[in-house]
C-alpha cells in the first residue's frame, strides 16, 4: 500500500495528475515502482538535462509523501484486487496456506512467502495509519540505496551525483 499511495503526492507533486505528468514530462513515461519482500523499488529513466528534476521528483515521493487518508481507500481497493487475482477464491488461498505450512515448516510464514504481496484477509484489516507508521519506521536513509547507470560525466560527475544525493538523504529520518 506504501508504494501505491507516493503515487498519490508529494509537497512538490500536490495530486496524482501532477505525478503522472512528472511522469510523462521528466521520466518518459518510465517512472514506476515494485514491492518484494524485502524492498521497495522506485525507479525511472530521463534524458541528462532532466537528471537534477527527475531525482528531486523521485526524492519527494520518498521523503514528502501525502500519505492521505482520502487516497487510502482507493489504493486498497487495487491492492485488494490484486490479491483477489492471485488467489482466485477461499479454497485456494486455504490450499496455498496448507502448502506453505508443510513446506520448510519450520520457518517463520514470512520466510516462506514468495509474494510481498499479502492475504486479502490481512490486507483488509489494513489502515491508513498502518502505512503512515509503516512510513515513518522503514522509509530512513539506512534504507535507501541509489542505482544511477549511464554516462555520468554528462550530468556533471560522480562528485556532483553525491552531493545531491546527500542532500536529499540528509532529510529521511535517522
Amino acid at each position: 500500500l506504501l508504494e501505491h499511495m507516493i503515487f498519490k503526492g508529494t509537497d512538490i507533486y500536490e495530486t496524482e495528475k501532477d505525478i503522472d505528468d512528472f511522469r510523462k514530462n521528466i521520466t518518459l513515461g518510465t517512472l514506476n515502482a515494485h514491492t518484494g519482500i524485502f524492498e521497495m523499488v522506485v525507479k525511472a529513466k530521463c534524458l541528462p538535462y532532466n537528471f537534477e528534476k527527475c531525482l528531486e521528483g523521485m526524492m519527494s515521493m520518498i521523503l514528502t509523501p501525502k500519505l492521505r487518508d482520502e487516497d487510502f481507500a482507493t489504493e486498497k481497493k487495487i491492492v485488494m484486487d490484486e490479491a483477489w487475482k492471485r488467489f482466485k477464491n477461499e479454497k485456494q488461498i486455504a490450499y496455498t496456506r496448507k502448502l506453505r505450512n508443510a513446506r520448510l515448516s519450520n520457518l517463520p510464514d514470512r520466510l516462506r512467502i514468495v509474494s510481498a504481496l499479502g492475504w486479502p484477509d490481512t490486507i483488509s484489516k489494513i489502515e491508513n495509519t498502518d502505512v503512515k507508521d509503516a512510513y515513518k519506521k522503514y522509509m530512513v536513509k539506512e534504507n535507501i540505496s541509489f542505482f544511477i547507470a549511464g554516462n555520468l560525466d554528462i550530468i556533471g560527475g560522480l562528485d556532483n551525483i553525491k552531493n545531491i544525493l546527500n542532500t536529499n538523504i540528509l532529510k529521511l529520518s535517522q
